[in-house]
Parts: structure tokens; sequence; C-alpha cells
């Protein structure tokens, strides 16, 4: 009978993990990024996020990973597993100084 109910309690017990993400760079394309992708685990409070960053003049930079503070940005975050495979979302270089100056005030 004690074997029974320590089954049940182990049955009911989940892993406890954080969200996965896909993390990934390139200045070139997002799917040059996507090309060398590598698979990270987000801290408590991070969600996956895709980010195409800057302008015509300077550059892009093409980001996948883990963040909090861009997920205040609409659409630029999905909170399931490996959910950050598609689609992306253009930030300009002036929010993400803001972004940046949101989470340093964060810290302090």
């Amino acid at each position: 009978m004690k074997c029974a109910f320590v089954l049940a309690f182990l049955l009911c017990i989940s892993t406890a993990g954080g969200l996965k993400c896909y993390q990934c760079a390139s200045s070139i394309s997002m799917d040059d990024c996507f090309k060398n992708k590598t698979e990270e685990t987000c801290k408590d409070g991070y969600e996956c996020v895709t980010v195409t960053s800057g302008d015509d003049d300077k550059g892009h930079l093409y980001s996948k990973g883990c963040n909090d503070v861009l997920c205040l940005l609409p659409g630029a975050c999905c909170d399931e597993d490996l959910c950050n495979s598609g689609t992306v979302t253009l930030v300009s270089a002036f929010m993400l100084l803001a972004c940046a100056l949101v989470n340093l005030v964060r810290l302090v």
C-alpha cells in the first residue's frame, strides 16, 4: 500500500526546468543566425526573443535568445520551448538603448 502512495506521489511531481530558447546572432541575416543556432535555458522571468536591430546606414544585428527587457516590445517574445524559430521584430537603436537603461535601473 505504501508503495502505491509513493508511486502516486512521484507521478504528480513535475520536473522543474527553465524555458528553452534558440540563441544566435549574425550581422548578415536571420537565416545566417539560425544556421548557427544553439539551445539555451533561460533564467526565471526571461522569455524567448527574436529581434532585428540597427538601421540601413550602420547595418543590422539579427539575434535570438533569452531576454526580459526586450519583452516590453510587442511581438518580440514568446513563452514556449524553442518558440523563437520564426518571426522577426525590428527594433530601433533608440529603443535598444532605452531598454538597456531600464535594465540597468532595475539592477541598481
